[in-house]
């Protein structure tokens, strides 16, 4: 899979850097990484801190559809 994450489709809409948007996340940069790289998925409280970030355009199904197919 190649796809870019919706999460990094994000940042780059909003011309941040990945450092930028794990420190308003607040995660580490390396951590960040993981979750676009889809190396790791976020909890809950994560995933609440995205939804409000990006006013609901990124929510759990975002990081977790994959999984169920």
């Amino acid at each position: 899979m190649n796809e870019l994450h919706p999460l990094e489709i994000f940042r780059l809409d909003q011309q941040i850097t990945r450092s930028t948007l794990a420190q308003k996340l607040g995660i580490s940069a390396s951590y960040m990484t993981r979750l676009l790289g889809r190396e790791r998925s976020p909890g809950g409280e994560l995933i609440a801190r995205v939804e409000r970030l990006t006013n609901g355009k990124i929510t759990a199904t975002d990081f977790f559809a994959e999984d169920a197919a």
